[in-house]
């Protein structure tokens, strides 16, 4: 895996969410001196309805973060197969993409 789990995590919540309430989130996750994975998601949450992500998700895959969120990682953000499909079917071509996008205004 290339990104830690929280990364993908955040990427793919970050695309329902506008500058304004991900900037707020960013704001309100700082002031916690320390972030478990219980805490985490329930500040994402609070920003953002989760639920989203099942039922009205922008692609498929993206109930594949909820799912990760809900049952995977209870103890931590561990990398599961799951999370890990994710990146590599999802995150990693997007951003290959952008790359190459940037490179041809170049």
């Amino acid at each position: 895996m290339r990104y830690h789990p929280r990364y993908i995590v955040l990427w793919a919540a970050s695309r329902y969410m506008t500058e304004t309430q991900i900037e707020i989130f960013r704001q309100d996750i700082g002031k916690i001196s320390r972030v478990s994975v219980v805490r985490f998601v329930a500040e994402l949450n609070k920003h953002f309805s989760l639920d989203t992500l099942l039922k009205n998700p922008q692609i498929r895959e993206d109930a594949w973060i909820y799912n990760y969120l809900m049952y995977d990682c209870r103890k931590g953000f561990v990398r599961t197969k799951l999370i890990k499909r994710y990146e590599k079917e999802v995150v990693l071509p997007v951003e290959r993409k952008f790359r190459e996008l940037i490179e041809g205004l170049a």
